[in-house]
Formats: structure tokens, C-alpha cells, sequence
């Protein structure tokens, strides 16, 4: 009975959809690592599946499958297919589940729909294998010993001084200037007891040589201020710009996946019946050996999440997922 499963456990390791005709396709997902605080381990990430009772369109796979087991042609293939749906519905209606090995257990409600529960340590995935969960380790005592450490260092403080070196040299010219021209003119002086001409050339002079000096200081000062104001000014500018480039070009959209693994024919026969029902925005993605049924295109995850909300009363759209899609992707 469990053979059926066996085939869709095996095509799952290599694809991410497998569609049992009558029955509904079975989806995969990854699912990420993830903290458990109360019990203090890390789980690894994992690779979980999921039921669709919309995808009932035939990819192939399975037919593909059980052919290549069994050696039989396309029309006994599907014969015996049909006969092992028969016997899983048969007895769904007389246990109420069927559990599917390596997939998950499938249930029959009171409404007559179909639940899946998939299997707790999620299906296989090489690229997964092997790892296991980690235990978080507390590092009380540590922390305790760093605090301690940090408590005997001094807390030194270092100052910075700075000085204006054209200032200084202004300054001390300035002097210079002042000290040697009263050292001539008491030279003078003492030669010539008529001080009143000197007394009236020096006064204009000392104030010559401090307005000099004061006019070429705030000149230097504020040239300087000048530079710096222009620098900053630019910097900004160019961060502004960069951002503004780097925030308008877009690298990757959202969508909303209603079916994986499907050939063309029958995608462009799900999207044909979308839009006569009114869904126009539907979709083939297509990829190397892998064709999606997919619906809409959103700038971000939000806006594509309250598009599947808003279409979940669309059976259609019961099991749908987001896909993020790079922006070279062909769509």
C-alpha cells in the first residue's frame, strides 16, 4: 500500500512539487535554523512538504517513476496509478487517515477535505544530512570574571591639544617686529633728547603691524572654515547620491507559487483557467526542468503575503507560497 509514497519520497529528493493525478501535489519548502529558548538548543534547518488538493493537473513525474520501476508502458503506468489512489481514498473514508512513510499522514475531515500533517524531522535532503541539534550553553560565570577585569583598569583619560602654528608665527613676528623697533628707537633716543617725533612715528607703526596681523589671521581662519564647509558639503552630496542609486535600483521581486513542476501544456491551461475566472495576473516562471504556475509581481514579501490573504477564499490559492525572484529571472 505504501508503495505510492515510496515514489513520491523519492522524486522529492530532486524536485520540489510531485502531483498525484486525483489525489494533489505534495510541495516542498525549506525551513530555517531556529533558537528554542525554554529548552536552550539550536535546530538545525530542515526541508518540510506540504499539501495541495489543487494540483491534480498530471506532471509526469510519477507516471515517469513507476515506469521506470516497473517497466511498463505509458497506458498500464496510469492504470495502475489510478488503481493506487483508489485503494489510499478507499481507505481514507474507512480509517479516517493513511499514513504516507518518509512524507507525513494524510487525513480526511468531516467536511470531506483532505488535511496533511507532515512528518516532524522533515523529509530528506542531502544537501542537510548529518546535522543535528546544539545545545546553548550559559556563560554566567565568564561574564562575572570580564566584569571583574574591566573593574581594575583605570579609567585614563586622553586630552588633545591643538594648536594653530600660522597663529603662533603671526604672533611672534609681531613681537619681533615690536621689540627691534623699540630697541632702535631707544638708541635713538639717547642720541637726540627730542623724543616727541619718535614717541609720534612709533604709535602709528605698533598699530600698522596688530591690524596686519589680525586681518591675515582671520583670513587664514576663515579660508580654512571655508575649505572644510565645501568638503562637507560635497561628502554629503556624494553619500546622498550614492544612496539614492543604490535605493532606486531594484534586484529581486515577489510572487505568489500556485504550482510547481508542471509541463507547458498544462501551466498555460491552469493560467487560461485563472483568467476566465478573473485572476489575469497569472504566470509561467519558467527555469531549467522546472515550469511554475506563479500569480502577481510585488515590490516586497509584505505586499505579496496580503495578496495570498486576500485570494485564500480562492481554493486556488489555499496552499500558494511566496517565491522571491531575482530580477534577470524569466518571467
Amino acid at each position: 500500500m505504501n508503495e505510492i509514497a515510496r515514489h513520491i519520497e523519492n522524486l522529492l529528493l530532486e524536485h520540489k512539487c510531485v502531483i498525484v493525478p486525483h489525489l494533489g501535489g505534495f510541495v516542498t519548502q525549506y525551513v530555517s535554523a531556529r533558537c528554542i529558548e525554554d529548552e536552550k538548543l539550536f535546530l538545525p534547518p530542515y526541508r518540510s512538504v506540504g499539501f495541495n488538493p489543487q494540483l491534480i493537473v498530471n506532471d509526469g513525474l510519477l507516471v515517469q517513476s513507476y515506469m521506470r520501476v516497473y517497466d511498463t508502458s505509458y497506458t498500464e503506468t496510469i492504470q495502475m496509478i489510478e488503481d493506487a489512489v483508489f485503494n489510499l481514498k478507499t481507505e481514507l473514508q474507512q480509517n479516517g487517515c493513511y499514513e504516507l512513510n518518509g512524507v507525513g499522514t494524510l487525513s480526511l475531515n468531516i467536511d470531506g477535505r483532505y488535511n496533511f500533517r507532515p512528518i516532524n524531522s522533515g523529509i530528506l535532503a542531502p544537501e542537510l544530512f548529518g546535522l543535528d541539534a546544539i545545545p546553548i550553553q550559559e556563560l554566567k560565570e565568564k561574564r562575572v570574571a570580564l566584569r571583574s577585569q574591566e573593574a581594575t583598569i583605570p579609567n585614563k583619560k586622553n586630552y588633545t591639544i591643538s594648536i594653530n602654528r600660522e597663529l603662533i608665527n603671526y604672533t611672534a613676528a609681531a613681537i619681533i617686529a615690536i621689540v627691534c623697533y623699540f630697541f632702535v628707537w631707544g638708541d635713538s633716543f639717547i642720541l637726540n633728547n627730542d623724543s616727541q617725533p619718535h614717541q609720534a612715528a612709533v604709535v602709528p607703526l605698533v598699530e600698522h603691524i596688530d591690524k596686519e596681523v589680525d586681518v591675515k589671521v582671520k583670513d587664514t581662519l576663515a579660508h580654512k572654515q571655508r575649505k572644510v564647509t565645501d568638503l562637507i558639503t560635497v561628502n554629503k552630496q556624494v553619500e546622498e547620491d550614492h544612496h539614492q542609486q543604490a535605493t532606486n535600483v531594484p534586484t529581486s521581486y515577489y510572487t505568489i507559487v500556485l504550482a510547481s513542476s508542471v509541463n507547458k501544456k498544462n501551466a498555460k491551461a491552469f493560467i487560461k483557467q485563472l483568467r476566465s475566472d478573473g485572476f489575469q495576473e497569472g504566470k509561467i516562471l519558467s527555469k531549467p526542468k522546472m515550469n511554475r504556475v506563479v500569480y502577481g509581481k510585488y515590490a516586497t514579501a509584505q505586499e505579496a503575503q496580503k495578496a495570498l490573504t486576500l485570494h485564500k477564499q480562492d481554493s486556488r490559492f489555499e496552499q500558494g507560497w511566496i517565491l522571491q525572484v531575482p530580477k534577470l529571472s524569466n518571467l
